[in-house]
């Protein structure tokens, strides 16, 4: 099975889940005299189970049912980058799978600002290094999908004329069906071509996260394409076929259970004169 099918299939799909729990994220900026405002991200280590990617500072909030989300938001980003922080705006949620499928996360992403503008960024052991972004673009090719349209909004919401891209909002939850996802695939694969014509030359000569371009252009490939518009293809039918099979073991319990009340209740009768 191809990367870009692995990679889909452990982000969206919700058959496996077994665990549900939130995750807050902090979309932290700081304000630079005579300067644009700029957004933090930061890159996981090499030895990561996801090398390389860059993110924004966020964690699990598993300490107990009762921790609230601002609180565990501010602990996380304390632990990954040494900042305090103040939360100054929700900004949006989503959700996604993780280990293999049986973890569903739905991450809350905050617009944040640093109390102190002369701390320094000190990274936790999960992570190998830090960048100061001050436009949407930036972001294009450094974060996975969801979290660079949270960043947008963040651009957005600092400076309402920034110039964005539209996106369409986040279809992939637990209740939609293969089909839904399907479409949203073919979706996202069209704007991956369109993305690719924009920013290619920058992209190569930035050298931004490898992880990250791979999976970028792997699923903008035609032959990764049709492999991954054949996975989901074949998850509705899969489904479709468990589906019949679970009716016909109804019917055929119900079919049995009916004939065992005729043998039942013909014994209580006793035998035929």
């Amino acid at each position: 099975m191809s990367k870009t099918i692995n990679f889909l299939e452990q982000i969206y799909n919700t058959d496996l889940v077994t665990k549900k729990v939130n995750v807050a994220g902090g979309i932290i900026f700081k304000e630079q005299q005579g300067e644009k405002p700029a957004l933090l991200l930061i890159q996981r280590a090499t030895d990561d189970h996801w090398p390389n990617f860059f993110e924004i500072p966020r964690g699990k909030c598993d300490l107990g049912t009762n921790e609230g989300l601002i609180h565990c938001l501010k602990r996380e980003v304390k632990e990954e980058t040494g900042l305090d922080i103040i939360p100054l705006k929700f900004i949006d949620k989503f959700s996604y799978t993780a280990d293999k499928g049986t973890r569903l996360s739905t991450q809350h992403n905050y617009l944040c600002k640093m109390k102190d503008l002369n701390q320094k960024v000190k990274l936790s052991k999960e992570h190998q290094r830090f960048q100061w972004i001050t436009t949407p673009g930036e972001a294009e090719m450094m974060v996975l999908p969801e979290m660079k349209r949270s960043i947008i909004k963040a651009f957005e919401m600092i400076d309402p004329e920034t110039q964005i891209v539209n996106y369409p909002e986040n279809d992939f939850t637990p209740d939609n069906s293969i089909e839904e996802k399907n479409m949203n695939l073919q979706e996202k694969i069209k704007y991956s071509e369109e993305l690719t014509d924009k920013y290619l030359d920058e992209i190569s000569a930035a050298g931004v996260s490898a992880g990250a371009y791979a999976i970028d252009v792997a699923t903008r490939l035609p032959g990764e394409i049709r492999n991954a518009i054949d996975w989901a293809q074949n998850k509705i039918k899969e489904r479709k076929k468990k589906k019949l099979l679970a009716k016909l073991k109804k019917e055929k319990l119900k079919k049995e259970k009916l004939r065992l009340a005729m043998q039942n209740k013909q014994n209580q009768m006793g035998p035929a004169r």
